[in-house]
This record gives structure tokens, C-alpha cells and sequence, in this order.
């Protein structure tokens, strides 16, 4: 399959990309990135997999009209579009929120979840990470960009325990040219909000999946904590901490994420 372009969902348009042929796997982004961050991994599996990535609306290609929406029906008529009965899902942050509120409600759509320092509706954000939220607000509010990414990237790819001289160039690089691309929306179309807040940490007993959460070690307490309670809760699942990474592991070791990738794909042949 070769497919770039865009699919009608809920009064906007989506960009996607899928290539290869094989199990579906759909590649769902973090909030501070888009569909780019999965470069790497669409190399390594477009030829054993269907790999369908896209922009989540209000990121990278996707706009996000004025109007109500719900980020894991965009999910379902992405899947939909081609046909897609069921898939392994791989979702990074809020890509792991929407990964999560999508096999809660179609959990005979999921093949597997892959989930990388999930978001998980109902858990609170911590103090730190809301004051750093806070902090880029303001930084965005008198439109100082590029001082609103570089504190994005202190927040989430350095992480709390360390210092940027301590982090890829290359993953921060990465990072920062998504969050330009981001903020490069215009308002008008980046004016979208979600109709429903999600209650999924109630629930998290009822997913069925093969699950393995990773988490870098370095990442935020509250993030190490979201992954460990998922992985306690859901029968049968697998928690991995990976040394000497964040937020974004993808981006900062590729080649050890794509072996824990590897090992979640085998137990599913």
C-alpha cells in the first residue's frame, strides 16, 4: 500500500501517510511532535507491516476547525479509510492517551498496544509539570517561539533530571523543528476542543491487548507512575524502563527502542 494525502474525519481533513504491506500498525504521535517523529520506525517496518502514520488535528499537516471533536474518532475513520478491522496501535504520549480511549471503546479493533509514556485520561498533572505547561503558556503568550520551544524541550526531552549538554542533539533537533511545524498553524485552524474528557484510568482493568508500556527513567515522576499503574492493572502486561532517555526514546535511542519494539512484535506472531 503507498498512500500520502488526506482522509475526510469529523468537519476536517487528516493528513496520513501508509506504506508496506503486512499487519496494519498505526503510528499515533506525541504532543509535542507530529507524524515526523516516526521516521525512523517507518523505515525499519514498512517492510514486514502496513505502517499508517498520521497528524493527530492541530499538528504537523492536520487543522483543527472550530468545533467539537474527539481525538480517538479521528483514530477510527483513519482506520476505517482503509479498511483496517484491526491493528497493532504504537502511541507516544498523547498518541498513548488516544491509543488507549480508542481500545477501551473498540477493543476487537486491537491487535496490540505499544505505549510510550502514555497519557492516561483521568490521572491529574503534577505540580511541576503543570507549572512548566504554565511556563510556555506565557512564553507563547507574547508569541516569544522560539523561548516557549526551548522550554518544551527542557520540559519534556532533557526531562527533570538532566541537563540539555546531556541530551541527543539530534533528538532535541528533531523535536524542535516539529514544534516550529506546530506552531506554524494558523489560529483559525488550530481552534478545535474535545468533546469529551476521558475517564479511562477507571476502566484500564477491561483492556484485553498484549500491552507493553515503556518509559524512560529519566522521564517526569508522574509519567514513570502513569506507566506503572497501567502496567499493574491490565492482565498479562509488560513494563519496561529504559535507561538514560525521557520523554521522547524514539528520538534519543532508536536502535534499543527498536529492539523492545521487536520483542512486543514477536509475541504477537
Amino acid at each position: 500500500m503507498e498512500f500520502e494525502g488526506r482522509v475526510p474525519t469529523q468537519g476536517t481533513q487528516l493528513w496520513v501517510e501508509a506504506v508496506g504491506e503486512g499487519a496494519p500498525v498505526v503510528l499515533l504521535h506525541a504532543g509535542i511532535a507530529h507524524s515526523r517523529m516516526w521516521d525512523g520506525q517507518v523505515a525499519e517496518l514498512r517492510s514486514r507491516f502496513n505502517v499508517i502514520r498520521y497528524d493527530v488535528r492541530g499538528f504537523g499537516r492536520s487543522y483543527s476547525p472550530d468545533m467539537e471533536y474527539v481525538d480517538h474518532h479521528d483514530l477510527a475513520s483513519v482506520m476505517n479509510h482503509f479498511s483496517i478491522s484491526s491493528a497493532i496501535l504504537v502511541g507516544a504520549s498523547n498518541g498513548g492517551r488516544i491509543a488507549v480511549d480508542f481500545a477501551l471503546e473498540n477493543p476487537d479493533r486491537i491487535r496490540g498496544l505499544f505505549l510510550i509514556a502514555p497519557g492516561i485520561g483521568g490521572f491529574a498533572t503534577s505540580r511541576p509539570v503543570k507549572e512548566g505547561w504554565d511556563a510556555i503558556e506565557a512564553l507563547e503568550g507574547i508569541d516569544d517561539i522560539e523561548a516557549a520551544i526551548e522550554a518544551t524541550l527542557a520540559l519534556w526531552v532533557d526531562g527533570p533530571r538532566r541537563d540539555a549538554s546531556e541530551v541527543s542533539v539530534q533528538a532535541r533537533r528533531a523535536v524542535a523543528e516539529m514544534l516550529r511545524d506546530n506552531y506554524g498553524i494558523p489560529p483559525e485552524q488550530d481552534a478545535g476542543r474535545e468533546a469529551e474528557t476521558s475517564t479511562a484510568r477507571d476502566r484500564l482493568e477491561s483492556i484485553s491487548a498484549p500491552l507493553t508500556v515503556l518509559v524512560g527513567e529519566c522521564d517526569h515522576d508522574e509519567k514513570l507512575l502513569v506507566a506503572k499503574e497501567l502496567a499493574s492493572r491490565v492482565a498479562g502486561s509488560r513494563l519496561v524502563l529504559m535507561p538514560g532517555v525521557a520523554h521522547m526514546p524514539s528520538l534519543e535511542q532508536p536502535d534499543a527502542f527498536g529492539r523492545e519494539f521487536a520483542e512486543f512484535l514477536d509475541t504477537l506472531d
